[in-house]
């Protein structure tokens, strides 16, 4: 305690005496974000922008990190932003704080903002081009308010912008020696990857819907390859994954492949029973898994024609899932 109060009185000295020199405020500033008083710091760096001093880059850069220590995050998107209008050579050292970007959109978003939540993920698109995590949540905002079309080309956008991260990443992991980073390395990478698929999905999802609505035939075709190249490279990160499996299946039964249909699902009730041998699915979802896919999995027994075995498929479903009406009827 007294050692903070120690730097405390040094620092104001230092700035009563060179209240009007930045870099001797940016020197107090790193020792008050050291000393986690981030609001001192800010208060620090707004009392020089107030007498005029505010186009030093790296006083804006600490007070957007100041701001964000303290989870302000649309305090820290301005200071970073100003920092990168004042000198746009920053961009690099800023790219360690897209998530200043990404947080404040998601914040407007969730209450109900979208304007403020576009216009800040497209700030962050210009200053950090390179993260997929900004199109993904367009994306997000564009599936709320019904845009398939926009939706899908910033999914599309996404899924592109991951691969060379993720290979960047790889590289990275390839040349390090420490464990420690080492495994931060393998973290990242699996997260990387995991939002990836999912932007995958989210594709494929939306190219799916908009094929069966589509009344061009061109169209129609155009959209099935788009949904089926999403899956697909999804299912090459994860193969398992019972979800673009089923998926998969899916877009076979469309385009009355039933046979093809079929020998994918019969490969995500395989990846369902890894998944529990393997303990990270429980059997109560592996359940409700196998239903839902067994469902389905009917639905393409009675348009082939196979009714004792659509029959077998419902009444498996049945038990699994409990009384669902789809099941019932066809049954």
């Amino acid at each position: 305690m007294k050692r903070e109060g120690f730097v405390s009185v040094a620092i104001v000295g230092l700035f009563l005496m060179l209240v009007s020199c930045s870099p001797a405020s940016n020197v107090a500033m790193k020792i008050y974000i050291q000393s986690g008083e981030y609001g001192e710091a800010v208060h620090l760096a707004d009392s020089v922008i107030a007498v005029g001093e505010g186009v030093d880059t790296e006083l804006w850069i600490l007070r957007g990190k100041a701001m964000g220590l303290m989870k302000n995050w649309p305090g820290a998107a301005e200071s970073f932003t100003e920092a990168w209008r004042l000198d746009p050579a920053v961009a690099p050292e800023l790219a360690d704080f897209w998530n200043v970007y990404y947080n404040a959109a998601s914040d407007d978003f969730q209450e109900g903002n979208t304007a403020a939540a576009i216009a800040m993920l497209e700030e962050g698109r210009m200053i950090v081009p390179s993260r997929p995590e900004y199109d993904m949540l367009l994306g997000d905002i564009a599936l709320h308010g019904q845009d398939l079309e926009k939706a899908l080309a910033y999914f599309e956008s996404s899924w592109q912008l991951s691969i060379p991260m993720i290979a960047d990443f790889e590289v990275q992991l390839a040349d390090a020696s420490d464990p420690a980073v080492q495994a931060w390395l393998a973290d990242v990478i699996d997260g990387a990857i995991v939002n990836g698929i999912l932007s995958l999905y989210n594709a494929g999802t939306i190219g799916k819907s908009l094929s069966t609505s589509s009344e061009d035939e061109a169209e129609k075709a155009a959209y099935i390859d788009r949904a089926m190249e999403a899956f697909n490279t999804a299912l090459e990160y994860d193969p398992a994954n019972t979800d673009i499996l089923t998926a998969i299946a899916e877009m076979h039964l469309l385009n009355g492949e039933f046979e093809m249909a079929l020998g994918v699902f019969d490969q995500a009730l395989l990846g369902v029973e890894q998944g529990v041998a393997e303990g990270w699915l429980t059997q109560a979802d592996a359940d409700t898994m196998v239903g839902n896919i067994k469902l389905t999995r009917g639905f393409a027994l009675l348009e082939m024609g196979e009714y004792e075995e659509t029959i077998a498929e419902l009444n498996a479903t049945l038990s699994l899932i409990g009384r669902d009406y789809s099941a019932l009827a066809n049954i």
